[in-house]
C-alpha cells in the first residue's frame, strides 16, 4: 500500500477475508473437479490480488485468460 501497488484498506480485515477465503477450499474442493490444483490455486492467487486492490489489473486480466486457456 505505502508504495501504491494496491488499494489503501484495513490491512488486517482484508488479511482476514483472504484467509477465510482459502481456508473454505478443502470444504468443496474435490480431486477431479473443474480445476485441476494449480490452476485453482492461481485463480484463488488472482482473486485475493483483486480483493486487495492490485494495480496490474492487466497482469490479473492475462493469468485469469491463461487460466481459462488450459
Amino acid at each position: 500500500m505505502r508504495l501504491g501497488q494496491f488499494r489503501q484498506t484495513d490491512a488486517q480485515l482484508l488479511a482476514l477475508n483472504i484467509t477465510g477465503m482459502i481456508s473454505m477450499v478443502f470444504y468443496w474442493y474435490t480431486e477431479h473437479g473443474r480445476l485441476p490444483k494449480p490452476d485453482l490455486c492461481r485463480y484463488f492467487a488472482c482473486e485475493a490480488l483483486y480483493l486487495a486492490g492490485f494495480k496490474g489489473e492487466t497482469l490479473l486480466e492475462q493469468w485469469l485468460s491463461e487460466l481459462h486457456a488450459t
